[in-house]
């Protein structure tokens, strides 16, 4: 028995190395160190699609609240047209920005300032980029014709909140975010 709990531990332990080795071999895949890839990094940190959210969490190795919370702002748009239908209002989560509250995007949200970078913006690397956001990879970096792709992100939401498919965690931040700017 003892021994089977040993080879067991071992067995958990290799598991949980290649799992870490796979997470940065993909990291190292999908990043660009082109002077643009980095530029976006330090503009407007992309728009996650809903399911993403916990997979950077679990990228994280955080609860999604947690992460939600430590790294997270809640943002909307209202009375917008794309591609023809309009959407009354959808309520999104991104990524925040050095110095700024980590709460909610307003009028003074610090688009483009120097050294307001996107918090995963590390070292000049992209931290959760093995798990990039799918408005990263396909908006703003330089493999992609981004702007055809920008809204995906939004219809996402409205789709996601519509179908009830919104993490519940994402719920509460949201609603709380909600309730203590009122």
């Amino acid at each position: 028995l003892l021994v089977l709990v040993i080879l067991t531990f071992i067995f958990i332990q290799d598991s949980e190395k290649l799992w870490r080795a796979d997470k940065m071999e993909a990291n190292e895949q999908k990043y660009c160190n082109c002077e643009k890839c980095k530029d976006a990094c330090k503009q407007l940190p992309g728009i996650p699609l809903p399911d993403e959210i916990v997979k950077i969490a679990e990228f994280l190795e955080m609860p999604v609240l947690e992460c939600l919370k430590k790294y997270f702002i809640v943002g909307w748009r209202e009375f917008i047209d794309i591609n023809g239908k309009e959407y009354e209002r959808i309520d999104f989560i991104y990524p925040a920005r050095e110095g700024w509250n980590n709460k909610r995007e307003n009028w003074s949200y610090p688009f483009g300032e120097v050294g307001k970078y996107c918090l995963f913006f590390e070292g000049g690397l992209c931290k959760i980029n093995a798990v990039n956001p799918y408005e990263c990879l396909n908006v703003f970096l330089c493999r992609k014709s981004g702007l055809k792709f920008r809204n995906r992100a939004l219809i996402e939401w409205d789709k996601a909140w519509k179908e009830n498919k919104v993490h519940q965690d994402i719920k509460e931040f949201i609603r709380g975010v909600k309730n203590e700017r009122l």
